[in-house]
């Protein structure tokens, strides 16, 4: 890709989602960005009776031992939720509850982190998983319409960032981050405006 500027990845970025090529489209994006995406996607490993998914977090990097805290966690949190639906506790149950709560939620997110930096190559994974769950469950991560008929403008580069405004073809506006990577620009994500 070897991206120059902004307008340059976000036109590759444009042209990767016409031809649905999701690994160039990934490799557009921020290291952020990716580990953000991947954050999202590993906790479907808790729900997974197939395997499928777990074998596909095998073969990008992702051992076992941490995909079973990941599992773990997801199910203490459902366990926890559940126990928090008893209507008659005292408050200071309750407070108690929401603590162990916040502290399980505390060790999912742990957990998904430790799998995220595992992950050999973050633009295989998340195209790979993007596939996946395009297959199983008719969605995926983001919209296969994204940045397809937009344009960029009022690009702002400010050293090893930048910001501009996409505008989508109805006429609406969001901003846009991008960052210099190991000499390529990236797409970072939305900003405000």
């Amino acid at each position: 890709m070897a991206a120059s500027s902004p307008d340059e990845v976000f036109l590759t970025a444009r042209q990767a989602m016409v031809r649905g090529d999701w690994e160039a489209f990934f490799r557009c994006l921020t290291r952020a960005r990716l580990q953000a995406i991947a954050s999202m996607v590993i906790p479907m490993v808790g729900d997974d009776p197939s395997g499928r998914f777990a074998d596909l977090c095998h073969a990008h990097g992702i051992p076992d031992d941490l995909l079973a805290a990941v599992r773990e966690a997801g199910t203490a949190i459902v366990a926890s939720a559940q126990r928090a639906r008893v209507a008659d506790v005292s408050t200071e149950q309750m407070l108690a509850e929401s603590q162990r709560h916040h502290e399980l939620v505390t060790a999912h997110k742990r957990a998904t982190k430790a799998c995220v930096q595992a992950i050999a190559d973050p633009v295989a994974f998340v195209a790979a998983s993007e596939r996946y769950r395009r297959e199983t469950s008719g969605g995926g991560s983001i919209s296969s319409q994204m940045f397809v008929d937009e344009t960029l403008t009022d690009v702002v580069v400010t050293g090893t960032k930048a910001t501009g405004v996409r505008r989508f073809p109805r006429g609406q506006t969001e901003g846009l981050a991008f960052a210099l990577e190991r000499g390529e620009w990236r797409i970072g994500g939305a900003t405000r405006r």
